[in-house]
């Protein structure tokens, strides 16, 4: 990509639709944040993970007979799982969150879902879960982006994976930084030619001394300047030293950068993290596949888990999971296909734990393909974390959705 002139320039750097934090945040107000008034004096921190491709219900398993006899070689039983009570467990792999919940602090949510429209495909089930709508035609605005419009901070929410419908939308968007060396800026254009050209460009608007008075100049200088302040606070937590180390995984090293910002958040305001952990589309091979998955998540979470406590910051952070769906019964491949409402995890120092909805039973699993009741919807979930945990307007952020949803008493 070839830009010109000064204009085309400043055009694509003030269109604000690429991933890099650079190119996210171009205006004069943006800056590293301080509350002088106290106003959002407050450290908790709200970390969603989502297992993205569809998570299978394995990872939580009933007990029931049903269940197992419609799942043959997938399912697990209370002796080769976790367990939790008599009718449910936790996969094999997830050793930390059992630790969890033998603390008491780890919520299990059974069947839950989007609402009575849930879709069974992956864009618009995701779509369903980011915007916080059932209905997705003609949503454009996530509800992490409507949380962040709460805040002062334009750092109140941070995507550690990339750009998405979740962060879209509102007057103060949750930023897609990538990672917390290069704020994303790799891969910002088509080549890598660009992004130099683009980099090069900026270091000299930024250094320039003096320029003949030009509005749009004047205003991408300052948003630059302001920019780089708050790019460098952000980048000087790259590097800082943990108590606890990590693994080096996918996962590991995004919520290593989880771990970061948290230590970072009472000075940038931080009080949103997104995260996204792929690869539960499972086909074929679920057992195998799964098993991997939760291997490289258990590894992560346990460090996680460790890290904030060892920083008292435990009591402070509250995690939630999300997956677009549930999955089927077992198909011909030893693998699942596209389901509907399932399993849900949310913990943290201030989570009161248990098994908080039902699992599924003999009439839930029934001859259908996949469980097709709900006992509520993730909404319902997200926005007690809201209210009672964070002290925001739940009902704003879920344009009022949930107005007469009870709550599941998870924090």
């Amino acid at each position: 990509m070839i830009m010109k002139s000064r204009r085309d320039f400043l055009k694509v750097m003030t269109a604000g639709t690429c991933g890099a934090l650079a190119h996210q945040i171009l205006n004069p107000g943006f800056a590293a944040y301080a509350d002088p008034l106290g106003a959002l004096n407050n450290n908790r921190v709200f970390v969603l993970i989502n297992f993205s491709g569809g998570v299978s219900y394995n990872i939580a398993p009933p007990y029931v007979g049903a269940y197992r006899d419609r799942n043959p070689t997938i399912s697990y039983g209370a002796g080769d799982s976790l367990y939790l009570n008599s009718t449910q467990g936790l996969h094999p792999s997830l050793t930390a969150l059992h630790s969890v919940w033998g603390e008491g602090k780890l919520a299990v949510l059974n069947l839950i879902g989007a609402g009575e429209d849930q879709s069974r495909s992956h864009d618009e089930a995701t779509k369903q879960w980011h915007t916080g709508r059932s209905i997705v035609s003609g949503v454009s605005e996530g509800w992490g982006a409507r949380l962040t419009s709460q805040l002062q901070s334009s750092l109140g929410g941070v995507s550690l994976s990339g750009s998405n419908d979740l962060i879209r939308g509102g007057t103060n968007p949750p930023r897609a930084v990538g990672n917390l060396s290069s704020l994303g800026e790799s891969p910002i254009f088509w080549s890598n030619d660009s992004t130099e050209f683009l980099k090069m460009t900026r270091t000299n608007i930024v250094q320039a001394s003096s320029h003949p008075s030009n509005p749009s100049y004047d205003y991408a200088k300052e948003s630059l300047l302001k920019f780089q302040a708050s790019a460098e606070l952000l980048r000087s937590y790259a590097n800082l030293s943990l108590p606890v180390t990590f693994p080096n995984t996918g996962l590991g090293n995004r919520l290593r950068d989880a771990a970061r910002l948290i230590v970072a958040g009472p000075t940038i305001g931080l009080r949103f993290i997104y995260v996204e952990f792929g690869g539960f589309d499972t086909h074929a091979g679920e057992r195998a596949a799964l098993t991997s998955r939760l291997n490289e998540y258990n590894g992560a979470m346990s460090s996680f888990i460790q890290c904030l406590k060892s920083l008292n910051r435990w009591n402070d952070i509250v995690i939630a999971g999300m997956s677009e769906f549930s999955r089927t019964m077992e198909n011909s491949s030893q693998g699942t296909d596209h389901g509907a409402a399932g399993p849900m995890f949310v913990l943290g120092g201030r989570v009161k734990g248990g098994q908080k909805t039902p699992a599924p039973t003999a009439t839930d699993v029934g001859n259908y393909q996949y469980i097709q009741n709900s006992h509520g919807t993730f909404a319902q979930v997200y926005a007690e974390v809201l209210s009672e945990f964070m002290g925001l307007n739940a009902q704003s952020v879920f344009n009022g959705d949930i107005v007469a949803s009870p709550y599941f008493d998870v924090i």
